[in-house]
């Protein structure tokens, strides 16, 4: 049975990912690209730990099960939005400045992660939906046993902060056991999630696809020279 899971979950995950249809160049939307205007927000716009911390009881509270699957995104798989606003930053947007983090790591500006996670109706999974049929995939197997959450984050922040933050989620929702499934760079917050005492005990399974186990410097190159993150791939 649980050979059965591992591979199941392993194929869902790549399949869903292959779906993802082309784009051709001249289909991108000129804003994507963003612009060079610069950006000068009020205090009260400044992120805080807070807000994030408070984010995430929210979706822990959404807790059915005492396991879960909780598929973990890539960099640039969560859509994230400027609050109070509520604009949508990523993705789409015409102006990037809105990402911007200070030398120490820190976003500038009051970004926060949308409102995803368990299955709710009309909600989105991940930039461009890309996640929702893996994880609608997910819920038709399995989810008569294990709730199927998809757990946004914030990219830009460190990977090991971001373990903190799915470390308490998983605690606060009181599940025993989870499965870890993650893409890419969702991988890295996993693994460093499983290092820890808690994770050790509580992670049945980890399943990843295209992490960059060795690095990601192509990421920082992205954001430092504020290329366009997302390329075209000619239909």
């Amino acid at each position: 049975m649980k050979k059965h899971l591992s591979l199941v979950l392993a194929f869902i995950l790549s399949m869903s990912l292959l779906l993802v249809p082309s784009m051709a160049a001249e289909d991108i939307p000129e804003e994507i690209q963003g612009s060079d205007e610069s950006v000068v927000l009020p205090e009260e716009d400044l992120a805080t730990v807070e807000d994030v911390q408070e984010y995430y009881s929210t979706l822990a509270s959404a807790a059915k099960s005492s396991k879960a699957i909780i598929v973990i995104p890539g960099i640039a798989g969560t859509a994230l939005k400027r609050l109070p606003q509520n604009q949508l930053v990523w993705i789409w947007v015409t102006n990037f400045r809105y990402l911007e983090c200070d030398e120490s790591g820190n976003s500038e500006y009051y970004i926060s992660p949308t409102t995803e996670g368990i299955l709710w109706p009309g909600i989105s999974y991940g930039a461009l939906n890309l996640y929702k049929p893996m994880c609608t995939s997910l819920e038709e197997e399995f989810g008569s046993e294990y709730d199927v959450v998809f757990f946004p984050y914030d990219w830009r922040m460190s990977n090991a902060d971001t373990a903190e933050l799915l470390s308490d989620f998983i605690d606060e929702s009181n599940y025993s056991d989870v499965i870890l499934v993650a893409h890419s760079m969702g991988g890295l917050v996993a693994s460093k999630y499983i290092k820890s005492t808690t994770g050790q005990s509580k992670t049945e399974k980890m399943i990843t696809l295209g992490t960059p186990y060795l690095g990601s410097p192509r990421s920082v190159y992205v954001m430092e020279l504020a290329i366009c993150l997302v390329s075209a791939r000619i239909a």
